[in-house]
């Protein structure tokens, strides 16, 4: 039975990760840590051929942005590779003893969906690393990014990834509901972005599931070490598909211990419908998201 997974599956695996990679930015010797743990676990492949040979140069662009040696790389990209990582030292073996090329199609989806969002990145490190600049290469990438946007726009749709960004730097953020007429507020921290949507995961038996049923006007606030808060407003819709659930929870695995069918628990996922994002300084003013 083939058990490999396609590239829908790993583009969900990775997003699922990304918010845990997030966290472990703020911490440099958990990264060390991680980065030796990886580099051990190359070890075990006796050649990385053409599909995983780009991991050894994103661990030297890992190392040069923690160490603030290279810098020309947005959190997001760093966060990208750093889940990718994570998912690489889950595996038991990165190689099947019987057949090694089945062995590495995971590992060859996921690293290629990661390896397509960050190649202009990557490339401006390389040009850097050869004693070159990596903004010519950088520039390049940028025009995309406003291609993108702008196709985007075109589309009718928004683009999530300023308010996935800012939950990621903020780490915790606050949730906002009603009770009766008694309003709550707790913090939240399970989150991605997936398909166009920034999701939010809550526990089917928790009070906020209840109260978001209730009613679904809700809000989002946080903040960031620099002084800026954002505001995010709408309505919570939940999603049916279960394919969210999952991505949720491949992300923070530990979490099933508390959602699994011996507990009965399950994890909710929801977006926010006609939704606005501020960005907000201290003493200054906001500035749309989306």
């Amino acid at each position: 039975m083939d058990t490999t997974i396609n590239l829908d599956k790993a583009k969900e695996m990775l997003a699922g990760g990304v918010s845990e990679a997030q966290k472990l930015i703020q911490e440099p010797s958990k990264i060390d840590e991680l980065l030796v743990q990886l580099e051990e676990k190359l070890k075990e492949v006796p050649a990385l051929g053409n599909a995983l040979s780009d991991i050894p140069t994103l661990v030297a662009m890992v190392k040069g942005y923690i160490t603030k040696e290279y810098t020309e790389v947005s959190p997001k990209v760093i966060a990208t590779i750093i889940a990718a990582f994570i998912y690489l030292l889950k595996k038991k073996d990165l190689i099947s003893d019987k057949v090694p090329v089945i062995g590495l199609a995971d590992d060859i989806a996921v690293m290629g969906v990661a390896l397509k969002f960050v190649e202009p990145e990557l490339k401006a490190f390389k040009a850097w690393r050869d004693g070159g600049s990596a903004n010519t290469v950088k520039s390049t990438s940028e025009g995309a990014d406003e291609d993108a946007s702008r196709i985007t726009e075109e589309r009718g749709e928004k683009d999530m990834s300023k308010v996935n960004d800012f939950l990621n730097e903020a780490g915790t953020f606050f949730l906002a509901t009603v009770d009766g007429d008694q309003p709550k507020i707790r913090p939240l921290g399970a989150h991605m972005e997936m398909d166009g949507k920034v999701l939010f995961g809550i526990g089917n038996f928790k009070n906020v599931y209840r109260q978001l049923c209730a009613n679904p006007k809700t809000e989002i606030v946080a903040c960031k070490k620099d002084g800026h808060w954002m505001r995010y407003t709408g309505k919570a819709v939940f999603e049916t598909d279960p394919k969210y659930a999952e991505a949720m929870l491949d992300g923070a695995p530990h979490l099933r211990k508390i959602y699994n069918e011996e507990t009965g628990y399950k994890m909710m996922v929801f977006h926010l419908e006609d939704a606005t994002a501020v960005d907000i300084a201290v003493m200054g003013e906001g500035e749309s998201l989306i």
